[in-house]
């Protein structure tokens, strides 16, 4: 894997960045605390994810989303890595995920991602979004601080990190497995221990249960005997009532004629009742009727006429009253100008004098006109007031005509219902005299009968009670058989259970020998396994590591090798120094010779290019000449591309590509040196 590009937005102290990686050596210079670091946990975050790192410890404060982009190129194709940070109320998430690769680009969840980019490296690890990668830490990149708790750790924690690093952890796992399996074959063995105390116990039972299933079998047994006899007793039974069948059938046919011929009469006797009332009802009705039709038949008529041409008549005499009063309103009016004139001497229209005695004729003949006119009108009063009269009579006379025929009509209809359910009794009568001595004859055959009735009736008695008692011997016979069945069952269960137990022995044994084989030889086996595959590495991992530590300390007096813990020892002049004692240039020379060699190991043992090497403040606390010996040891790694990151500008010397980390008012910034 080489490094081709990386972008950062909003990733701590940076705002925004960009970063072109070149194969060779890349040195990142600046002081502590610059943000140089950011770069390599941005470059870790893209690639494996969050990890055991917070989030919020890599989106700028103050920002709501943050985006890393890292490009790589693995065995000549490149890949774009982007991976986002968002922040949702007060919590700081992982977001979408995108993968560009030579055959297109995709949105992907951070689990998915991961195992594309294990997939693409050849990293056999977990995909788990919440683990780092033991490779990359371990073969590419280890942090300072991670390396330094490595070296400080005790013996055995610091034996279980290089296990997972050297990928041999399975060792450990398995005799921890084993051991974990002894502990089970013991609580099983003594588990079954306690099956061999109950065999005693479960012959016991087997023993009553048999004991029960023979006596109930006898007692299934007998009940069968019984059921048999009660068989042939209700057979008998029923051959006896069968013979009475033709005579019962008969005497069953009377008796459902003679229901018959009771319904019959008590329906004629119910007609006969019904009739009667309605007889009664119509009756009283024609009587009612009959009173009715003589009183209408008193009113006169008094007009020929109809009630149209009386109407006529009327409308005729209104319409000359009206004529009348309108001639009489002209003739008073004329007395009125009469009057008048009479009284002023002229004429009102022209002026001219009148002759008094002329107006005083003409005046009387109007008064006697009027006079003529005042009859007429008390004439024609008189008249309209006999029309009116005649019509309020002619309409009484003409409703008592329509009612007197709807009367007759309904009087008809009365007198024919009474006489048609007069006939109805009569017949209903005669039924019932007929049908009564049909039911005499019918009650004489049921009587001859009577007796068959009662053998029967003894029979079915007779045959209900053995039904009965033959209900109560199959229902003890089905208790007894499910009885029969449940013990058997149960003795069977302890009868196998029995077997199971008899069989412990022989299990408790062979449970004893695999205990032996795990204590006594596979796990000192594993162990030994383990144990030589250690001294291999570790050999392998102390030759590296003394070639490491003679080009950083070139003294005589002093050398440093690394034990069976894998803890790194200095001597001088044949004498151990604690690791806490030394000078800061002598821990950090260790620390190097042993991240070194740790890179390479695990490179060796996971069969991976060691293409990339990324090293975090390799040389803090060196002198001059241990730094210029870093020179010789960057020119026999084989990396095709290394990543130092350190505040010590003597290491630009030895830089193909340097990039300047300074932080300005808060903010990160990078620049190409020169």
């Amino acid at each position: 894997m080489i490094l081709k590009q990386l972008y950062l937005k909003n990733i701590r102290s940076y705002t925004e960045a960009t970063i072109n990686f070149n194969k060779g050596k890349t040195l990142f210079e600046g002081d502590i605390g610059s943000g140089k670091s950011t770069i390599l946990l941005a470059v870790e975050f893209a690639l494996f994810g969050l990890g055991d790192t917070k989030a919020a410890a890599l989106l700028k404060l103050g920002t709501r989303e943050g985006c890393v982009s890292l490009t790589i190129n693995v065995e000549g194709s490149n890949y774009i890595i982007t991976r986002n940070l968002i922040q949702k109320r007060n919590r700081i998430e992982h977001g979408d995920c995108i993968l560009e690769t030579p055959e297109g680009k995709k949105s992907l969840t951070t689990s998915e991602i991961k195992q594309q980019i294990l997939d693409i490296l050849q990293f056999n690890e977990s995909s788990s979004p919440n683990s780092s990668s033991v490779i990359y830490r371990y073969a590419i990149f280890t942090p300072q601080e991670e390396m330094k708790e490595i070296i400080n750790a005790r013996p055995e924690t610091r034996l279980d990190i290089l296990r997972r690093a050297f990928r041999i952890e399975s060792y450990k796992t398995t005799v921890r497995n084993s051991l974990e399996l002894t502990k089970q074959i013991k609580i099983e063995a003594k588990t079954l221990e306690k099956d061999i105390e109950e065999i005693p116990l479960l012959i016991e039972i087997i023993t009553e249960l048999s004991q029960r299933i023979s006596g109930k079998q006898k007692e299934h047994d007998e009940l069968a005997r019984k059921q048999v006899s009660s068989d042939i007793s209700i057979n008998g039974l029923q051959k006896d009532k069968n013979k009475l069948g033709e005579q019962y059938e008969e005497f069953q046919t009377y008796q459902k004629e003679k229901v018959r011929l009771i319904t019959i009469i008590e329906q004629a006797e119910g007609n006969i009742t019904s009739n009667k009332q309605i007889t009664v009802e119509n009756q009283n009705k024609f009587n009612k009727l009959k009173s009715q039709i003589q009183e209408l038949e008193v009113i006169e008529n008094p007009s020929i006429k109809t009630q149209d041409q009386l109407e006529n008549e009327y409308s005729e005499l209104t319409k000359k009253l009206s004529d009348v009063k309108n001639e009489d309103a002209l003739i008073e009016q004329e007395i009125k100008n009469y009057e008048h004139v009479l009284q002023h001497k002229d004429c009102p229209m022209c002026g001219t004098s009148i002759n008094p005695e002329e107006f005083t004729e003409r005046l009387e003949k109007k008064k006697l006109e009027k006079g003529s006119i005042s009859n007429n009108i008390k004439e024609h009063l008189e008249r309209i007031e006999h029309v009116k009269n005649i019509q309020r009579r002619k309409k009484n006379y003409d409703d008592a005509e329509i009612k007197l025929n709807e009367n007759r009509k309904s009087l008809s209809e009365y007198n024919e219902t009474v006489n048609h359910f007069q006939e109805e009794i009569e017949r209903s009568q005669i039924q019932i005299k007929d049908v009564k001595s049909d039911l005499e004859r019918i009650n004489m055959n049921i009587e001859k009968l009577k007796h068959v009735s009662e053998s029967i009736k003894l029979i079915d008695k007779k045959i209900e009670d053995a039904q009965n008692d033959l209900s109560n011997i199959r229902e003890q016979m089905s208790k007894s058989k499910t009885e029969i069945i449940e013990w058997n069952k149960q003795k069977n269960e302890k009868e196998e259970l029995l077997q199971k137990k008899k069989l412990s022995e022989f299990e408790v044994q062979k449970l004893e020998d695999y205990k032996i084989w795990l204590e006594d030889y596979f796990i000192p086996t594993i162990e030994m396994i383990e144990k030589h595959v250690m001294i291999n590495i570790q050999n392998d991992f102390n030759s590296k590591f003394q070639n490491w530590f003679n080009l950083l300390i070139n003294e005589p007096s002093k050398t440093g090798r690394i034990d069976e813990a894998f803890t790194p020892i200095l001597e001088q002049d044949g004498y151990e120094q604690e690791f806490n004692y030394l000078s800061g240039g002598e821990k950090t020379s260790i620390a190097l010779a042993y991240r070194l060699s740790l890179n390479n190991i695990v490179q060796q043992i996971i069969r991976i290019k060691p293409n990339l090497l990324i090293l975090d403040e390799p040389t803090d606390g060196f002198s001059i000449d241990q730094l210029n010996k870093v020179k010789e040891i960057l020119q026999e790694l084989q990396s095709e591309q290394v990543i130092i990151v350190s505040h010590e500008k003597v290491l630009e010397s030895f830089a193909d590509q340097i990039f300047k980390v300074k932080k300005i008012e808060g903010q990160s910034v990078i620049t190409i040196a020169e």
